[in-house]
């Protein structure tokens, strides 16, 4: 993604030297260490970041980059052989995602559990940039899945060249829509007024 960003907006591949620094905590300690001179960060550790006097360039959450970052990955050969697991599984995860969505305290409280982050503005930055994140329905977009594609085949040459559905199956998302299930959740679980993007 950081390098389809950069391509973005006009550095040749070649004008960036990309460098496995590690995780979060890593890569801000590379920073510090002067070993590297830009950082991808998730947005709690922007904040994190930003409170130790560094300046964001980018947000890669506002911008308009087609990139299908989340999914539900199953075997094919699972969705075949057992539909209503695969079924139970979506609703679970579309739920949970609802779910947090739409319960800033409980979102908050799962990611201090997950990544013991307590910071009040990195917990704020990172719930406004997961609601704006969220897709309807949980449903990938075809265009994001081909950028995907694309830089995939760099080097799985070919890859660019499949169908989207070679990589996609919508069948069970389509089933729950046809049963109104995200219409439920909707409803359920909105997301709250001071909330939306």
């Amino acid at each position: 993604m950081i390098q389809l960003w950069a391509r973005t907006h006009g550095l040749r591949d070649d004008a960036i030297t990309y460098v496995n620094a590690g995780g979060a905590a890593e890569r801000l300690a590379a920073l510090d260490a002067g070993a590297i001179d830009l950082v991808p960060l998730d947005p709690p550790e922007v904040i994190a970041a930003q409170k130790r006097g560094y300046q964001r360039i980018a947000d890669l959450t506002q911008e308009t980059i087609p990139w299908q970052a989340d999914g539900l990955t199953v075997p094919e050969k699972h969705l075949q052989a057992d539909p209503a697991l695969a079924r139970a599984i979506v609703q679970a995860v579309a739920e949970a995602v609802y779910l947090l969505r739409g319960d800033r305290e409980r979102f908050q409280a799962a990611l201090t559990q997950y990544t013991k982050i307590e910071d009040p503005d990195a917990l704020a930055a990172a719930y406004a940039a997961w609601v704006r994140r969220v897709k309807a329905h949980g449903r990938p977009d075809a265009a994001w899945v081909q950028s995907v594609q694309q830089v995939v085949d760099e080097t799985m040459a070919g890859t660019a060249q499949q169908p989207t559905t070679r990589f996609l199956d919508l069948s069970v998302l389509d089933g729950l829509e046809q049963d109104r299930f995200f219409d439920r959740l909707e409803q359920q679980y909105p997301v709250p007024a001071d909330a939306r993007p």
